[in-house]
């Protein structure tokens, strides 16, 4: 007879493993986008900015800042866009989906971000 193994309860979302991968669905809706973080993307960082479905919205996006904001952190990401105009992200590594995470907690959460340019100066936000 094979030996029982205990059981472990799973451990909270702060203490698991987060695989080196976020995708991100971007959908137009009006003047604002919808989007749908990949079930494989959940992070503890990002938790709190989608709802229980993954969905976060309105969200503005600026396309030139996130361009501005992996290429200053020296972080790669694949984007396809449909035909309909919906926007998908993957990015793989730890250094890209740091990035990714980042520039979108501060998308999601503010609605804006300060551009590169006016460095450390929090009276200037630029909208996206």
């Amino acid at each position: 007879m094979p030996p029982v193994l205990p059981f472990r309860p799973m451990e909270p979302a702060s203490r698991r493993e987060v695989p080196p991968l976020l995708n991100v669905f971007f959908l137009k809706e009006g003047d604002a986008w919808r989007l749908h973080l990949g079930p494989e993307s959940f992070r503890p960082d990002l938790e709190r900015l989608f709802d229980h479905n993954g969905e976060a919205y309105p969200v503005l996006v600026d396309w030139e800042d996130l361009e501005r904001h992996m290429t200053k952190r020296g972080a790669e990401y694949d984007a396809h866009t449909s035909h309909a105009g919906s926007v998908e992200l993957t990015v793989r590594g730890a250094v890209a989906v740091e990035a990714l995470a980042e520039w979108l907690a501060t998308s999601i959460s503010s609605g804006m971000r300060l551009t590169h340019e006016d460095g450390h100066d929090e009276s200037k936000p630029a909208t996206g």
